[in-house]
């Protein structure tokens, strides 16, 4: 799992380095154009106000086991600040020896380029217990088109205890 840790985090960085490239600082924006600048485009690529992803990854629970994970999310970006802010969803399943569940209401802040944060109180549920858990992350959304990849990379905190959920998100603008 380690290895998977640390190929996840390589793909990571590799892809955010375009945003401190010469290359990206060459590409700033003047103040003029910014205020012509549309508010459905921000960063070189459209703005969609609806986007839905599919995650596929892992959790590695505070006792250390992992286990493989699947989930969906959906956010609602607002134009007001250039797209700064979204509202959405968290449903997440961790595959363990019983099944835990989170869902979570999710604020997402865009603060530039790809990287998103999510800051997401929710509700925890296995073996029939319900349980409040806090998330929050790190993403960086690739954009080819309508479709997004996004490695990603979260905390949940409950019951006390800190799990860790790593992956990548598949996902559609529209």
């Amino acid at each position: 799992m380690k290895k998977f840790t640390s190929i996840l985090a390589i793909v990571f960085l590799a892809f955010s380095m375009p945003l401190f490239s010469q290359d990206a600082a060459e590409e700033t924006i003047s103040e003029e154009a910014k205020e012509t600048e549309s508010s459905e485009e921000k960063d070189g690529h459209a703005i969609h106000s609806n986007h839905a992803a599919i995650f596929l990854g892992a959790t590695t629970f505070y006792d250390k086991s992992t286990s493989f994970t699947a989930g969906a999310d959906y956010e609602y970006r607002f134009s007001a600040m250039h797209g700064l802010l979204g509202l959405g969803l968290i449903l997440d399943f961790a595959f363990r020896d019983h099944m835990q569940t989170i869902v979570a209401g999710a604020l997402f802040i865009h603060p530039a380029g790809g990287f998103k944060i999510a800051l997401a109180p929710g509700v925890e549920m296995h073996s029939g217990e319900k349980a409040f858990v806090f998330r929050g992350g790190l993403a960086y959304d690739i954009h080819v088109g309508s479709l997004s990849l996004t490695p990603t990379v979260n905390f949940d905190y409950a019951h006390h205890h800190v799990a860790y959920v790593y992956g990548l998100g598949i996902g559609y603008g529209f």
